[in-house]
């Protein structure tokens, strides 16, 4: 094959690959997208006072951890609150009795997952 041949097949296919200049579009990958979240524990018991930390994993669908934007909740904040603290959530036990600490992943619709907390 010629090299005029060659070089003009090689153009072509670069101009195909660019559209007003920009790279070609790579298909999208759902796979990346954070598709769970899970609380490093199912449950704690604590007394009046007592604080825990409970860590926090996002992982996408190729089961790697990856970063997500965490937001914790409590179901009863008389019983035990709960605040963020670099990705971790820090529950404090308040008063006698039960509530659910509920992890998310803010912006998707990955499930929550949920930390028992019984406080005595």
């Amino acid at each position: 094959m010629k090299r005029s041949a060659v070089l003009a097949a090689l153009v072509a296919v670069l101009a195909g690959c660019l559209i007003e200049g920009q790279p070609a579009e790579q298909p999208f990958d759902a796979g990346l997208l954070p598709q769970s979240v899970q609380a490093s524990t199912d449950a704690v018991v604590l007394d009046v006072g007592d604080t825990v930390f409970v860590e926090a994993e996002v992982r996408n669908g190729y089961n790697v951890v990856v970063q997500g934007n965490i937001e914790w909740a409590s179901s009863d904040d008389g019983v035990a609150t709960v605040t963020d603290v670099n990705d971790r959530g820090r529950i404090v036990a308040v008063g006698p009795g039960a509530a659910v600490i509920e992890v998310t992943v803010l912006g998707t619709r990955v499930p929550p997952d949920t930390v028992r907390v019984e406080v005595n």
